[in-house]
């Protein structure tokens, strides 16, 4: 697998199509990808700042799924007399 540094996203058949959205290739996930090099500090800190981010994006989209549950709980709860 490649990482095609001038446009920003691997691209295995350099068909200018990223491989996430060709369908010719069916690229390995990324966390699989083999390491051509160590990570620097500023990358290991960008990546848990990234996953820092997705962990509280999950918990927000969770607790609006338990309220939207709790609601419609309590609506038919009403409905039902």
């Amino acid at each position: 697998m490649s990482d095609d540094t001038e446009l920003g996203f691997q691209d295995v058949d350099r068909d200018g199509i990223p491989d996430v959205l060709d369908i010719q290739v069916d690229p390995a996930p990324d966390e699989f990808a083999p390491m051509t090099e160590p990570l620097t500090e500023e990358q290991v800190l960008e990546m848990q700042d990234q996953a820092d981010k997705q962990r509280l994006l999950n918990q927000t989209l969770t607790n609006v799924q338990q309220m939207r549950h709790e609601a419609v709980k309590d609506i038919t709860k009403n409905l039902r007399g």
